[in-house]
């Protein structure tokens, strides 16, 4: 069962968040996660990289790589002992998506490539 959340701006413009919707932007709020997927998106990094790149436990790595995964964000392919993280492409799409819906923008409509054909 998916759970609406409504959020009204001082405009009165209401957005409806289904819980997927929620689920990733609870992923995105911590700075640790942010900080997961500005690495991956340089491209596929072992576990280990990500790890001595943000200087934190295995431990605490594993629950903020699971957090992401179960967002949708990224994905991994175990490789041996290691496991490969790379950006889910379809996830980060529905999650650009999402964010331009929230803010009242039509998807590709950003002009964030100044010629508003953006495809985020």
């Amino acid at each position: 069962m998916s759970v609406d959340t409504t959020i009204e701006s001082d405009d009165g413009h209401a957005t409806a968040l289904d819980a997927d919707a929620v689920t990733v932007f609870r992923a995105l709020s911590d700075p640790t996660r942010v900080r997961v997927i500005e690495l991956l998106a340089g491209g596929q990094r072992c576990a280990c990289e990500i790890q001595a790149a943000l200087e934190v436990s295995a431990n605490l790595l594993s629950h903020h790589l699971k957090v992401l995964r179960e967002a949708g964000l990224i994905d991994g392919e175990r490789r041996g002992r290691w496991i490969d993280y790379r950006l889910e492409p379809d996830g980060v799409a529905a999650t650009a998506a999402r964010l331009h819906a929230l803010i009242g923008i039509e998807a590709g409509a950003c002009g964030r490539d100044g010629g508003g054909s953006c495809t985020c």
